[in-house]
């Protein structure tokens, strides 16, 4: 889907339709082009499938700031994107065949480089990366979110670094986050519930920090809880009021912040952990 979709582009046709097929549950037989929105949904048009990750990752990437993008190797190919209003860059990588060409080829180490990086010469950048499986057999196969492979930071030498994916299977695709925004990580959606009230302020500071942190609340602030990227809560304590200081033992990486108080009034932000 990713090769036909970065052909689709460079080819700059105004539209094109995608035919749809049987798909079967194990159970039933149904057609896809009334059922399951053509192979991104199983049979109840709610479970994803791999692709509809594939398609959503695409819809995300960030139009105005798309990038030029170009392959040394046959059947690899990248689209990404860069947003400038929160330095985020976005890469989708992905490796494809056709039974027409042969047999599948084995997995083999890929190089993602990034050059002219717009957002920090000699810089270090958090990054998460997330793998969307191939869906290798002939049936529908559910999943429910992408896999996180690797969290943690990318070092640019200059303007230019490079990305390494590792043992990468034909079909395999992957997402990769430079930067990511608190929202756009795709297993990180509607874990938070947002609100606020006009007494109802956050301040997290420093942020990058090492661990040490002070938390600026509103007058209704009462808990602040750390997420890690699988959603997994792994610290939480009240806060006193004007301000709390804590000492997070945590590993580098990419954290997530919820502070809520008692009418469940929350707010979300991220929080990068960087050890010197």
């Amino acid at each position: 889907m990713l090769g036909w979709i970065y052909y689709f582009e460079k080819s700059k046709l105004n539209w094109s339709s995608r035919a749809c097929f049987d798909e079967f549950d194990g159970i039933q037989t149904w057609d896809d082009c009334w059922e399951g929105l053509s192979g991104m949904f199983m049979r109840d048009g709610n479970t994803p499938q791999p692709l509809y990750w594939l398609c959503r990752a695409y819809a995300a990437l960030n139009k105005p700031g798309r990038l030029v993008t170009y392959q040394a190797q046959p059947r690899t190919v990248a689209l990404a994107s860069k947003n400038d209003a929160n330095h985020e860059m976005k890469i989708i990588v992905g490796r494809y065949y056709s039974t027409q060409m042969g047999t599948q080829n084995p997995p083999s180490d890929v190089e993602v480089k990034i050059k002219n990086y717009p957002y920090g010469n000699n810089s270090t950048q958090t990054m998460v990366i997330q793998k969307i499986p191939a869906q290798t057999v002939n049936y529908s196969i559910p999943l429910n979110s992408p896999v996180n492979v690797f969290t943690g930071t990318l070092t640019f030498s200059a303007d230019s670094a490079t990305i390494h994916l590792n043992s990468f299977a034909d079909g395999d695709a992957y997402i990769v986050y430079i930067n990511p925004d608190t929202n756009s990580v795709l297993s990180l959606k509607n874990i938070f519930d947002n609100s606020s009230d006009n007494n109802f302020f956050v301040e997290v500071y420093p942020n990058p920090s090492n661990g040490k942190i002070i938390i600026k609340a509103g007058t209704n602030a009462e808990l602040i809880e750390i997420y890690n990227l699988l959603g997994k809560k792994i610290f939480q304590t009240s806060i006193s009021k004007p301000q709390t200081k804590i000492n997070l033992d945590l590993p580098n990486g990419i954290y997530f912040y919820k502070v809520t108080d008692n009418k469940q009034f929350v707010s979300t932000g991220k929080l990068i952990v960087q050890l010197h």
